[in-house]
């Protein structure tokens, strides 16, 4: 009986030391990654910051006047040779609108009652 209880208890601590070990080498783990985790949060934030500050800078009313002085630049130049004028913007499809069935204005709507 001897023997089995200190057998036992020596798989016990043995047990618990393994345990320990390998919860300390997971939280180190978890440390390192959200280390890592956190610098890509930071190098996230500062390019949205960049990003929201050329936002604002092209957005700024000298920016759009340059920009608008270069389309009528490029737009006199396409004139000279020839060619359509460049748009601001081109879709990249045709909106879709729902057709709605209706009398025309002019003419009276009957009523079949």
């Amino acid at each position: 009986m001897r023997i089995l209880v200190s057998t036992t208890v020596a798989a016990a601590v043995l047990s618990t030391a393994f345990v320990g070990v390998r919860l300390h080498l997971e939280v180190t783990e978890l440390r390192y990654r959200l280390g890592r985790l956190q610098q890509e949060r930071d190098r996230a934030e500062r390019e949205l910051r960049l990003s929201i500050a050329d936002y604002e800078t092209a957005k700024a009313p000298r920016r759009l006047l340059e920009r608008w002085s270069e389309v009528q630049a490029g737009r006199e130049a396409a004139l000279a040779v020839g060619r359509p004028p460049p748009d601001l913007v081109r879709p990249t499809a045709t909106p879709l609108t729902p057709v709605i069935d209706r009398a025309p204005v002019d003419e009276p709507v009957e009523d079949d009652r």
